[in-house]
């Protein structure tokens, strides 16, 4: 939702009408000038789809801490890469305001971020995919703009 108040896009996760595989539209064209933090490709135009993604900072694995990661339907990506869609990335502190909360959020178009998938896996039972990938965020962001 930070994405939203930070570019004013329109929500539309949960609205009947809207497909279930992106979560909100640009209502103007977006700049890196005007907006910061849009694209490093220039401008996002408006009504785009947008889907949202949002990664933990850390995540705690095998007895180890290690960064968050994005997970990715592939259904709903092949979908948002058709539409030449954009994901908006965020990466997060689960811990409490004030040192808690979003640490870093940008637009990427779905392309990049194709780029950016290793693997396609099998999801387990209860997934409401055939396949998913994990993307950590350090694929996206640099480990020292995130703090």
């Amino acid at each position: 939702m930070a994405a939203c108040g930070r570019w004013q896009l329109k929500h539309v996760a949960g609205d009947v009408a809207a497909p279930g595989w992106y979560d909100a539209l640009t209502t103007r064209v977006l700049s890196d000038a005007v907006d910061g933090g849009v694209s490093a490709f220039g401008s996002v135009e408006s009504h785009k789809l947008v889907e949202m993604k949002a990664a933990p900072f850390r995540v705690q694995e095998a007895g180890s801490q290690c960064r968050g990661r994005w997970w990715l339907r592939e259904s709903s990506h092949r979908a948002l890469l058709e539409a030449d869609g954009e994901y908006a990335l965020a990466v997060y502190d689960p811990a409490p305001e004030p040192n808690g909360g979003v640490l870093s959020l940008a637009l990427r178009p779905a392309w990049w971020v194709d780029a950016r998938i290793t693997a396609w896996s099998p999801c387990g039972p209860g997934h409401q995919a055939d396949r998913a990938a994990c993307v950590p965020w350090s694929r996206a962001f640099d480990p020292a703009d995130v703090r």
